[in-house]
Parts: structure tokens; sequence; C-alpha cells
């Protein structure tokens, strides 16, 4: 057995004894049996054939689950297969194949996945809840009026923001975060009861604390127990001021009502551990919403799982998250090692204490940290602070974040490479923060599209490529973030450098499991996101040739895009055309009045969708309306280049001089090199789609229009292919000389 793969096991029976299935050969309730099942008859039934786990129902012989642990470089669903195989002939239900990380599950009898609560299951899960599928791949877990009361969470939120902001909490962030308090005291109540009815012990917060004792309080006594008793012993129980300040409420009346609305919810579930996932589902349906209080967006759950299982942190390892928001990604760093890890005191303190770090600048940091306490604890090192402003120097072994787009700095000087770019010093703030005597320690940082082309970055990309190991660049499609923001976002993981690199991997997500539109609906089955778990289907790119290119990182740009024909000798487009683009359409409506001069749309283009001859506008322009605008000559070749437009293929040449709006690349031929009509129709044979940069908001950049690969032919040649589309030309012509004259003769008799 290779390291690999004992390591593997090592994970798969650390979790199964946290999960208290049972492997011991000296315990008479053991359940779990390693490379043979449990009975002789079974063993005859699978004729010599080992799985790597059995695992089987307390005092029984029927098995539950097969596990088969998936080998280095081998796709997990080939690894699922293999267990269905072993699962029929035993006749188990479930099957799961792991890495140890990477989990999937399948049902040896509906051939689906897992669903718990709608959800694909995607880690180890107690023998308790495995029996509730034997029969079925699906399981609803909560109970109904937990998911009542959750759904009623978010309305009454509502109903709370407006009474604050009549108390006169302007900010969003001030009423959001004064409403997360009072939720944080309810479900931090209901874990107790749950934890008291369950399993008593003597770190259980005493009932005086909890919400059931004060909830009926009234006026500036309920007031006055929250903020001078409760919230004070909750202060001193976690050591943090920062968390625990007194409420702003001032007006008794208003807490009451709060309180009054929450207190018929019930929003922990006794079925499933307790994980303060209540916390969680409230930060999600709220930021799914159309709320804007917070002035971030919030990276999506399985998004953020995805990143954790790539960057498979574990303890012993210092995690940090620079720009943390309320959470996320911390919280699910948190749960992973927890699942992974032994469960013994030592573990836990080291997992509280010395191993969750992260920063936030507004005091959204406060939220983090009652996450991370429900879901257990690991908010001491969260801290309200600006990351940029304090660098930090190798000190962390694993760096997991989402950076804050789109901002400036005062602080770039301190930084490498001195900027005012926010995107810029958020990435190197990452990179210095690697721990640099760690082989191990690597990066999964969230980036805006721009990073990885645009020019302003060519340095920072550089610095990246030269000075780490840039492992892998993941393409995330631009609905990801839907409702918030169409941007397109991608993934850097990035390890410190141990060795030269000939190479870059890249990977292409398309289907992240949910539909790429405002609703974001679940899509069931496999996922890219699984692929890229799995280790599968990645594209590389050679280091010489990314530099070659400015250290660009968008693998479609090295992709031979734009070849019409690989027959002839060719020509970029550059080298017989100019490029340029058109213009913004004028805004007022009294520049178009009395026009004259065509201002040619993509909808003009559209009516005709292939057009030789383009000469009809429903705008035209004045003699004002045209200041400022470039006029294009006949002949100049239309191909729209932005919008939905770019992906309708419509092509058109110039009839007569005009102006043309900003969404058409306007190409001039050079006519001593191409006929425009020979370029035209090569142009024909070029799908935009295979020029987009990205479907999310289709573009065509400059750069790409001009290293589309036109056949070389002689002028002569030309001319002899195209000499038809001359006589269309006249022929549509006098079509059109013949409506006109019908129009004419029609209204002279009507």
């Amino acid at each position: 057995m290779s390291v690999m793969e004992r390591d593997t096991e090592t994970l798969i029976d650390t979790q199964l004894r946290n999960l208290l299935w049972i492997e011991d050969p000296k315990n008479p309730k053991r359940n779990v049996y390693k490379q043979q099942p449990k009975t002789d008859e079974q063993k005859k039934k699978l004729r010599g054939l080992k799985p790597d786990y059995v695992l089987y129902r307390s005092d029984s012989d029927a098995p539950l689950i097969v596990i088969e642990a998936k080998k280095p470089r081998r796709n997990i669903h080939e690894a699922l297969q293999q267990g269905m195989a072993y699962a029929e002939r035993i006749n188990a239900p479930i099957v799961f194949a792991t890495d140890g990380v990477f989990t999937k599950t399948i049902h040896q009898v509906t051939k689906q996945p897992l669903l718990l609560n709608g959800n694909e299951i995607d880690e180890f899960i107690r023998e308790v809840l495995a029996i509730q599928y034997v029969g079925t791949s699906e399981y609803n877990s909560i109970d109904k009026h937990v998911a009542e009361s959750r759904k009623e969470l978010i309305s009454i939120f509502d109903k709370a923001n407006d009474l604050l902001r009549e108390e006169g909490l302007h900010a969003g962030v001030e009423r959001f975060s004064e409403f997360s308090n009072l939720l944080f005291l309810k479900l931090i109540s209901e874990r107790e009861d749950v934890r008291e009815e369950e399993t008593p012990t003597d770190d259980i917060i005493q009932r005086e604390f909890r919400w059931g004792y004060f909830k009926n309080k009234r006026g500036n006594e309920l007031s006055s127990y929250i903020n001078d008793i409760v919230l004070k012993y909750f202060k001193e129980k976690f050591d943090d001021k920062t968390i625990f300040e007194p409420l702003k409420i001032s007006n008794p009346r208003v807490l009451e009502k709060i309180v009054d609305m929450l207190d018929p919810l019930y929003l922990t579930d006794t079925n499933t551990d307790i994980k303060g996932d209540a916390f969680e589902h409230f930060l999600k349906s709220y930021s799914s919403g159309n709320h804007n209080d917070l002035g971030q967006y919030f990276t999506p759950r399985h998004i953020v799982k995805t990143l954790v299982k790539l960057l498979a942190p574990k303890l012993g390892e210092k995690i940090y998250d620079p720009f943390c928001g309320t959470g996320g990604m911390l919280t699910e760093t948190f749960k992973h090692i927890d699942c992974t890890m032994p469960q013994n005191e030592n573990s836990k303190r080291l997992l509280k204490y010395q191993t969750i770090f992260g920063r936030e600048i507004t005091s959204v940091a406060r939220i983090a940290k009652m996450n991370m306490i429900l879901v257990g604890d690991g908010h001491t090192n969260v801290k309200k602070i600006n990351s940029l402003e304090h660098i930090v120097n190798g000190e962390y072994d694993v760096v997991v974040t989402n950076i804050p787009f789109s901002q400036t700095t005062k602080h770039g000087d301190n930084y490498d490479l001195p900027t005012t770019n926010g995107d810029s010093i958020c990435i190197q703030h990452c990179l210095k923060a690697l721990n640099k005597k760690n082989p191990e320690s690597r990066a999964g940082i969230i980036v805006p599209e721009g990073f990885l082309f645009d020019k302003t970055y060519a340095k920072e990309r550089e610095y990246i490529v030269e000075k780490y190991d840039l492992h892998t660049v993941v393409s995330l499609p631009a609905g990801v973030f839907l409702p918030y923001t169409p941007q397109k976002t991608n993934i850097l993981y990035v390890k410190n450098k141990t060795a030269k690199k000939e190479k870059i991997w890249f990977f292409d997500v398309k289907n992240d499991g949910f539909t790429l539109d405002n609703y974001r609906r679940k899509v069931i089955g496999e996922t890219d996101l699984d692929r890229l778990l799995d280790g599968i289907d990645f594209d590389t790119l050679s280091i010489k040739e990314i530099k070659n290119r400015q250290y660009q990182l968008v693998k479609t740009i090295y992709q031979r895009k734009g070849f019409i024909s690989e027959k002839n000798n060719t020509v970029m487009l550059k080298e017989i055309a100019e490029i340029k683009h058109g213009q913004g359409a004028p805004q007022k409506l009294d520049l178009f009045k009395d026009g004259v001069y065509p201002f040619f749309r993509v909808s003009d283009l559209a009516k005709e969708h292939i057009s030789y001859d383009l000469t009809a506008s429903k705008d035209k322009l004045n003699d004002k309306g045209i200041k400022g605008l470039t006029l294009f000559p006949k002949g100049t070749i239309l191909f729209p280049k932005s919008g939905i437009s770019a992906l309708k293929n419509h092509r058109g040449i110039l009839g007569c001089d005009g102006y043309v709006v900003s969404h058409f690349a306007c190409i001039l031929p050079d006519t001593n090199k191409v006929d425009p009509y020979f370029l035209l129709y090569c142009l024909l044979h070029i799908r935009a789609e295979d020029l987009l940069l990205n479907k999310g908001y289709p573009s065509i950049r400059k750069e790409t229009f001009e290293s589309i690969h036109i056949p070389l032919l002689s002028m002569e040649q030309q001319k002899e292919v195209v000499k038809p589309i001359y006589e269309i030309i006249k022929l549509n012509r006098r079509v059109k000389e013949l409506e006109s004259a019908t129009s004419e003769k029609f209204n002279s008799v009507i």
C-alpha cells in the first residue's frame, strides 16, 4: 500500500471513529470491517473480492454501507462503480467513494446520490442516519416546524429592520448586527436546551442566561436584564468585549416586539448535529434577497466548501482569511477540520484557539465571531482590523479568501509592488502571509476575471508566476454570484515555490450545480466542481508560453481561435485591416431631430442578419449629433462584439458612410491587400462564441480580433471568389428600387 493510500485510510478511520462507528475487533459491538465482510456467506458472495470497508447495522449481519477508498489519480466515479459491484453482491444499500476529503455517494437500488434535506451528502454519516437510507436515496431530517420557522425568519427580520430604522439605526450594518445579537441569544439558548436534554455536562450555559428565562420580561426590565446580565455573562464566558456590546435599542417597546417576533420560532433541529447551521441559513437567506445592508457579496456555500476541500486544511496548520466578512470561509474550515481530526481535548483546544484566524475591516467582524461560536467556537483570533494596513509575513500555512473587488487603498507602498489598486494589494497580502518555512503552505484566492488578463495587472501576474508556484487557475462561471452580481471570477490555487515549474494547470467550471440565473435552482447530478476535486479534465499551459503573453492567465486566450482554414497560408487580421470600435449612442433626442446622417445600431443589421450593402438606419443624426463621433467609410465591416448580440453572429458591410454604435467592432480593410467582400465572407465563417473571453457578459477583445487568421490569397483570387457577391448587391439594389416604385404607385392611387 502506498503512503497516499495509507493516508486516505487514516482519514477515513478518523472520520468513522468521530461518528461513533466501531472498528475494534475486540469490541462486541464492532460494526466496521476492512478488506472483508462480516460473515462467511458474504465472503462467498464476493468470491475473493475485498471491499475497502463494509459498515453494518449494530447487532446485525446486515450490511449498510460499502466504502471504496479512491486511489490517487483514479476517477471517483470509477471508485463508486467498484463499490456498487461489491454492494450488489452482499445487498448493501449505500455506497461511499472517497479520497478522505472529496466524498461522493450512490444508492445501490435507486442509483441516485444520497440527498439530505435536498443537498447531496458529501461526508460520512452516523449509523442512525444511514438507516434512514435503507429503502430510499432521499431523506429530510429537518422538522417541519423548524423548516417553517427558518422561512419566516427573513420576513421577521424585514419587520425588525423597519423598527430599528425608526430607532435611529440608519446604517444597514448596524440594524443587521443588532438583530444578529438577539438571533444569537435565541440560537445559543436553543442549542443549550438540546444539549441539556441529550448530554448534560458541566459546561452547559445556565438557564438564567438563556432565552426562555428572560423572554417574558417587559419594558426596562427586559432591556436591563439582557444588557447588564445576559450579554455581560457571554462577554465574560467567551472573553470577548467586541462581540457582546450592549444593545443600541433605547426604546424597550421595540426590544419587546423583536423578542416577541422571534420567540415562537424554533430554529435548531434536534435530528442533526448542532452545528449552528440555522445562523448560516439566516446569513445565506438574507444575502440572497434584495438586501444591500452589508455592502458586500456573500460567497455561495458550495463554492466555499469546494475551495476548502481543494486546500484540505488539517489540524496543526494555521488558517487565515484576511477578508472574512461574516466568516463563511472560516466556519467551513472549522467544520472540515473538526470532522477529520481525532476528538480529544488536546485537538479540540488546538482547533478552538490556535487554528482559525480572520480579519474583517467592518463591524461585520462581530457577526463572524458569533457564527464561529455557533459552529463550535474558534472565534478568538477573528479581529476587526484593516488587513492591508497591517502586513502579515509568513505566519500562516493556509490562506483561504474571497478578496473585496475593485477597492482602492492608501497602504500599497508597504508591499512588493506598490499601487493604490486594492485587488493587487489584497492578493499580495495573501501571498506574503504564507509560511515560507512550510513547503506545503498554500492559498486559495477568489479574484475578479480582469486580474487574469488586464494589462494593469501584468506585473502582479509575473510576480505570482515567478515568485510562487501558481498551481491551478479555476475559472468559475459568471452566474456564480447571482443574484448579487454577474461578476466573472476565478480561483487562484497558489503554493510555496519549492522547485522550478514548467506548466500551470487550468480548469474550466461551466456547471457548478445550479442554474446560472437569478433563481440559482439546484441541478442534481455530477458537476464540474466534482470533476475539479476529482482531479480530472485539467488543461495545462507552459510557463514559457505564458511569459510570452504578458503572463495572461485566461486559458482561452491561448487557444487557436479564428482559424478559418489550415489549407492556405494565413495572415493575422491586424496585418490587413485596422480594428476600431463604434461609439456610444447620443442620449439627447434633439440630436436626432431632422437628422440626415445614418447612425447604425445592431438592430439595423439584425433585420438583415447578413448584409453586403448596409445603408438603411432607423436613426439619423443632425449636425449637432455628429460632433465628436467617428465617421466610418463605406466598406467598413461591422462585427457585433459585446452584449447578447455578439452571440447572434450578425455580419455586415457599410454601403455608405455612417456613424456606428459601440456594440460593433469596426473593421477597416486595407484595400491594397484584401478585398472588403472577401474579408467579410471570411469573417462569416468565424463564430463569435469561439472568440468570447466569457459568456457571462459576452465581449470580444480587440487583441482577439487582431489575431484572427485570414487565408492569404492573391487579389485576383479574392475577387474571383466573391464575384457573385457583387451580383447579389446589384440584385438587392434593384429589388429595393422596385419596392420603392411599387410603394409610390400604391400611395398615388390609395
